[in-house]
């Protein structure tokens, strides 16, 4: 993670140094990975929310038993 840090922290140096197409490429590129990454993130929270919903109906059954 640090070195991503630092990769982009070297190119906001050159940013001013880009031409105009290498600019539009990069942002062509952030949108993509923060595109991926939103999709990746979505389907975590999906899979998040039904292990949670399974925990607790397991959690419910458990203290339905106990309590006879």
């Amino acid at each position: 993670m640090t070195q991503k840090v630092m990769v982009v922290q070297n190119k906001n140096i050159l940013l001013e140094q880009m031409s105009n197409n290498q600019i539009l490429v990069e942002m062509r590129e952030m949108k993509m990975y923060h595109d991926n990454t939103k999709k990746e993130m979505m389907s975590l929270l999906s899979k998040l929310e039904e292990l949670e919903e399974k925990y607790d109906n397991h959690n419910k059954e458990l203290h339905k038993r106990l309590k006879g």
